[in-house]
């Protein structure tokens, strides 16, 4: 019995950076800094997106003919969501920038307790990446192509360690 409950404290504990964590990926999306659409780089990938999904849209754009599209697979992975699960672009755009921003707070949280080892401190770096998060230069309030390089990135970093 003592077991089971010491074991029930220890899920508990190991339960609350994530929660935490969650919590503030969830503030930062619809408190501050937001979430944006159809801003920024959105108009460069949002119209290669609409063209790919009809390909009537946009014949005689000279802009969608240039390669700066082609070097992620950006688009592609939109596209792929869209005709798969039939969500509309917005909520796929969505959907994709809350899991990045989960995923990128809670490998700031991993490193720092990595590195310093102080939950309190973590969790504190975690809410300052969220309150500063279009000001350090991490990510963006909208999701691009480089949000996945960057989570991805911090990603490897805490799987190594």
């Amino acid at each position: 019995m003592c077991v089971q409950i010491a074991n029930y404290k220890n899920n508990i504990n190991n339960a609350i950076p994530v929660i935490s964590v969650l919590i503030m990926t969830l503030f930062s999306h619809f408190v501050y800094p937001g979430y944006d659409v159809f801003i920024g780089d959105h108009k460069v990938y949002i119209p290669t997106i609409l063209q790919k999904l009809n390909q009537g849209l946009f014949p005689d754009d000279i802009f969608l003919s240039a390669a700066q599209q082609s070097f992620s697979l950006f688009d592609e992975l939109v596209v792929f969501i869209i005709k798969t699960s039939g969500v509309s672009l917005f909520k796929v755009l969505f959907y994709i920038s809350l899991t990045l921003r989960f995923i990128f707070l809670y490998t700031i949280y991993k490193l720092s307790m990595y590195l310093a080892k102080d939950k309190i401190l973590s969790l504190f770096l975690v809410i300052f990446f969220c309150l500063a998060l279009t000001k350090v230069g991490s990510l963006n309030h909208y999701v691009l192509s480089r949000s996945f390089g960057i989570v991805l990135g911090l990603l490897s970093l805490t799987l190594y360690f």
